[in-house]
């Protein structure tokens, strides 16, 4: 509704709004009121589709995972207590237990992978002097410190035999396998200084070597009661969601009749320029309204 007839009617009856555009002003300056005002809710329009198309992406996420497969979902929807019920979880100074979604048709060689210690055989390192095979230098001084490669060696960080399947569906199988956190590498004396050794962290190249074959390491911690939140979580998005259309329809009713009248005068504007300042016509003339039929334009 425009002010407040239909726009058909409005454009029929349309009479100049000297009070909000006065006509003494120069056409510039009234053709910069009227494009200002619409500059104004142009960008309060984009600003309030923003912030509606974010809200609404949030919520077809959180949908999209609570109805995927065990690749995207939220496993603490996905999985029920009886799933977990013979699962063990470990997470401790040396242990972390993560969960591993793999493709169907990839399960064979990822079970095969992980039992033999080849997914992520490069990520631990053992160094140092080896006597167990060669007692040759058994005693003897040996390098030290920095001078010693203590990557000679190296394995993965799977514990032997954690390897559990939790569950599975028509496209994926989720495991839960536990890995050694990581490991200290030893400090050394430089220049009269002991250097403390950092602490290295296993689980992102482990991530890395899973994601290389395909395979998902979740971020994912078992709360038996974060079903119940994440739905209230989606429920609560799904009440947002609407307020903010409702909200946005709103305001777009409201601002739509300003847009329209703006666009209005700006025709007429336009009329007079081409008839009187262009082609040079007496001011006294008749501006007429054409309405014809959909596709003759």
């Amino acid at each position: 509704m425009i002010s407040p007839v239909p726009p058909t009617r409005y454009i029929q009856q349309f009479a100049w709004d000297y009070a909000k555009y006065p006509n003494r002003r120069p056409l510039k300056e009234l053709v910069q009121l009227i494009s200002g005002g619409v500059a104004a809710v142009d960008e309060e329009l984009k600003q309030l589709g923003t912030g509606y198309a974010d809200k609404v992406a949030a919520l077809s996420d959180s949908m999209r995972r609570k109805q995927g497969n065990l690749l995207i979902a939220d496993l603490n929807d996905a999985l029920k207590p009886n799933d977990m019920k013979d699962i063990a979880v470990h997470d401790t100074d040396y242990l972390v237990t993560v969960f591993v979604a793999v493709p169907k048709v990839l399960t064979e060689s990822f079970e095969g992978e992980v039992k033999t210690g080849r997914l992520g055989d490069m990520i631990v390192g053992f160094g140092g002097p080896d006597w167990s095979n060669d007692k040759t230098n058994l005693g003897q001084p040996v390098k030290f410190g920095k001078q010693i490669d203590r990557t000679t060696k190296t394995g993965s960080p799977i514990v032997p035999e954690s390897l559990q399947r939790v569950k599975e569906d028509a496209d994926s199988a989720l495991y839960a396998l536990t890995i050694l956190k990581g490991q200290i590498k030893a400090g050394y004396v430089e220049g009269g200084q002991y250097v403390s050794g950092s602490n290295i962290d296993f689980l992102p190249d482990f991530v890395k070597a899973c994601k290389e074959k395909r395979y998902i390491v979740r971020d994912f911690k078992y709360d038996p009661t974060q079903a119940s939140k994440s739905a209230m979580l989606l429920e609560q998005m799904q009440v947002e969601v609407e307020g903010m259309k409702t909200g946005l329809t709103r305001w777009c009713r409201t601002h739509y009749g300003e847009a329209f009248v703006a666009w209005m005068h700006i025709k007429v504007i336009r009329v007079f320029v081409e008839s009187v300042l262009r082609y040079g016509l007496p001011v006294d003339f008749t501006a007429v309204l054409y309405m014809t039929k959909k596709g003759k334009e």
